[in-house]
């Protein structure tokens, strides 16, 4: 009732226009990129919106992430520079080298974090590499993309709410309309990537979050054994 239903469509009005903003900052990177010989994977984001929830803005985003191979970055610093996007200094350029996982650049158009790594965190690295050779192809609304494969985007996902300490539910709530649209999931690969990170007990932070607070369908058996 009154304000706070007022205060409620302020919010939802906002961000479905910065959601509109982030999906076509998307499409021009994405389509920069690759007229420079560089296929982005699509992280998070409106295309994690549009494959998951019932409407792509459904699902907040304050950014657009993108995961290329390490190689590719000396291409793909120019054709984020081409849509005049700047590189923006980052809070964490105190962490060596090593232990960073993408350089951000930013415009008026919103801000691109360009992955050249999955995460970089709790100590350990989980590299580009063995992952992009398992993307696939897709497409977003016309655009030709790549994602992850399932069971790699499953564990990025709840990487990403355990870095961030499961500040937002809808993270976990990632989780589970992930599960609803992966029913056949390969749960021995889900821990395969969990092990190749090296990261199952964060891993397992979050999915088992997700299964308590929001009744996500992780097997009790992989909860076991990634604890």
């Amino acid at each position: 009732p009154g304000t706070p239903s007022e205060a409620l469509r302020r919010q939802v009005t906002a961000a479905t226009a910065g959601g509109m903003r982030l999906k076509r900052l998307l499409a021009r990177a994405n389509e920069a990129l690759r007229a420079g010989g560089v296929r982005p994977v699509l992280l998070k984001g409106y295309g994690l919106g549009a494959r998951l929830y019932p409407a792509p803005l459904l699902r907040p985003s304050s950014d657009v992430d993108l995961l290329v191979a390490p190689g590719e970055m000396d291409a793909a610093r120019p054709a984020l520079l081409s849509l005049g996007l700047l590189p923006k200094p980052e809070s964490d350029d105190f962490y060596p080298p090593a232990y960073r996982h993408h350089e951000a650049f930013a415009g008026p158009g919103g801000l691109v974090e360009l992955h050249f790594r999955l995460i970089a965190n709790w100590g350990a690295v989980w590299d580009a590499t063995s992952v992009l050779s398992r993307a696939i192809s897709s497409t977003l609304e016309e655009l030709e993309v790549r994602y992850l494969c399932p069971e790699d985007e499953l564990v990025y996902l709840a990487l990403h709410a355990a870095n961030h300490m499961l500040g937002r539910l809808g993270w976990l709530y990632d989780l589970k309309l992930h599960l609803r649209a992966n029913a056949s999931l390969d749960w021995d690969r889900v821990m395969a990537a969990a092990y190749e990170a090296r990261l199952p007990a964060p891993t397992f932070y979050a999915l088992d979050a997700a299964h308590r607070l929001v009744g996500a369908a992780v097997p009790a058996a992989v909860l076991q054994a990634l604890a």
